[in-house]
């Protein structure tokens, strides 16, 4: 109960975008980043120590934004990527066309359509949580 109350406040405080780590307690961050795409598609980056590569594979493919491992040296690099995600973030939001690549692309099968720009999925014209 205590972790949905706190998902809902997250959402309704309406942050530009968030930290996670892969370790947290309660939930871990992989769960939240589910709740949360099922929610909004505020940008997302994973900041953790988990080194595994199949953790930063999973995490980028359920939505995140980016990963990042720690330790991190320079402090630059990871102010560089917060700026390019925001980036894309206010394109998304102007309504400024993203050139489409594999990665971007709409795919539609039958009456199933996935956004994987949006992280969006709709079944029959109607959304539906991913």
């Amino acid at each position: 109960m205590m972790v949905k109350r706190r998902l809902t406040r997250l959402i309704a405080s309406c942050p530009i975008w968030r930290f996670l780590d892969i370790k947290m307690p309660r939930m871990d961050g992989m769960d939240l980043l589910q709740r949360l795409r099922q929610k909004t598609s505020m940008p997302v980056i994973f900041l953790t120590s988990k080194d595994d590569e199949i953790d930063e594979v999973l995490g980028l493919r359920m939505g995140a934004d980016d990963y990042v491992k720690k330790p991190f040296l320079p402090d630059a690099l990871l102010v560089e990527r917060i700026r390019a995600l925001l980036r894309r973030q206010d394109a998304l939001e102007a309504g400024v066309v993203v050139a489409e690549t594999d990665e971007t692309k709409v795919i539609e099968r039958g009456d199933l359509t996935m956004d994987p720009l949006r992280h969006a999925v709709t079944w029959q014209r109607q959304g539906r949580d991913p």
